[in-house]
Order: structure tokens, then sequence, then C-alpha cells
């Protein structure tokens, strides 16, 4: 008998933007376990189910969050706009006996903004297409989001995109230059100052800095998870 976890998000934009409405259904790998997601205005609804799901709801939250993060990833990458998601709420039902049935009303704020083209929804949704389907394309916009949503540290996660495409597809550094269009020089120049910044960070905040500073040296052990 399958369970049924419903967690909702509030979708929030600096500049007043809505999300781009869709549905979307999403397999997990090797699993029986399917997502039934409505996102669009100011809300995202996901429902996770299967059959003897972690009755833990700290781990539910997790995979959620990891869930919504793809999509305000191809949000940026579709140019809806940098939206940042909340949890808002979490419902867990087990042991389901016959089918269950759902419908989401999304949040509709009446905004003076232009409503996001039917162009852009068609991009977010083949970038969250992609994302699903790309381990590196994945870990690669979560850091582009996370360096515009945190400027102050963004050299971080800028580098670590970086290395998530060179070491994922197997180029070059200097392909790398070549694509985003900056100087050779200018992108090693760039590398030198994120290490330095990296390893002043491990010595200001001793554990944590080093494991950030792990964490970026790890990359080549995870590509596949």
């Amino acid at each position: 008998m399958p369970d049924f976890v419903i967690s909702v998000f509030g979708l929030t934009n600096n500049r007043g933007l809505r999300a781009p409405a869709f549905n979307v259904e999403y397999h997990e790998r090797d699993s029986d376990v399917v997502w039934e997601m409505v996102f669009g205005g100011s809300r995202a609804y996901l429902v996770r189910f299967g059959d003897k799901l972690d009755r833990d709801l700290d781990e539910q939250a997790a995979e959620s969050h990891f869930m919504v993060r793809r999509f305000t990833s191809s949000l940026l990458l579709g140019g809806a706009g940098l939206f940042q998601a909340e949890a808002v709420g979490r419902l867990m039902f087990t042991d389901i006996k016959s089918e269950i049935h759902w419908t989401a009303q999304l949040d509709r704020k009446e905004v003076a903004v232009p409503k996001a083209s039917g162009e852009i929804a068609a991009a977010v949704l083949d970038w969250y297409r992609a994302i699903c389907d790309h381990t590196v394309l994945r870990r690669a916009a979560d850091d582009a989001h996370l360096a515009l949503s945190n400027p102050r540290e963004a050299y971080i996660f800028v580098y670590r995109g970086l290395e998530w495409l060179k070491e994922g597809l197997g180029v070059s550094w200097e392909q790398i230059a070549r694509d985003v269009g900056v100087p050779l020089k200018d992108l090693r120049e760039f590398k030198k100052l994120a290490s330095s910044r990296i390893e002043e960070r491990s010595e200001i905040a001793g554990e944590r800095g080093e494991h950030c500073h792990r964490g970026l040296q790890s990359v080549r052990r995870h590509l596949g998870g």
C-alpha cells in the first residue's frame, strides 16, 4: 500500500514576478517512487508517493527541497527570473488502500508585471527535464542559482559550478574560457582568487570553512550522486 507526502512551497521573486504554471511528473530511478508536481504563481505543490516511503518527515523534507531546487534552477535558466522557494507545509498519508485524487489551486496574485510568455514557460519545462536527466547540469545550475542568491559568496558557487562542468563533461579550462567568452588568463586569475578566498574562510571559520573547501575538492568523487 503506497504512502503519500505532499509538500507546499511559497515562491518569491524580488521583482514581484510570478512563476509560469505547469504540471510535471518525475519517476525516481531504480525505485517505484513517483512525483506529481504543480508549479505556478507563488506556489509549488509536490506530491511524492510510493510503497514504504521513509516515515521520517525530515528525510521527506530534504527530498522535497532537492526536487524544488531543480525547479528554481529551471526558472532561472529558462528566463523566468530568480525565484526562492520556502517550505510552508507538509502532509504525509500512509498505507493508502485505494486510489487518491487531488487538485491544487495555484495562488495567482495580481501584480503589475507581465505574465511569463508561453515561450518562457516552455523553456522552463525544457530546462527542468534536462536538469532531471543530467546530474552534472543539475549541480552546475544549482550553483548558478546559489551564486545569484548569495552575491557575497558568489565566487564559491561559480567556481564549484565550473568544476562540475569541467570534470563532468571532460573539457579543459581552455574550452570553458572559450565557451564563457573570457580570456583564459582571466579565468585562471579567477580560480586563484576563489581558491585564496576559500582558504581564508577555512582559517576564519575553522571546521565549517574546511568542510566547504573539502566539498569543492570532492567534486570528482560525487559526479554520480
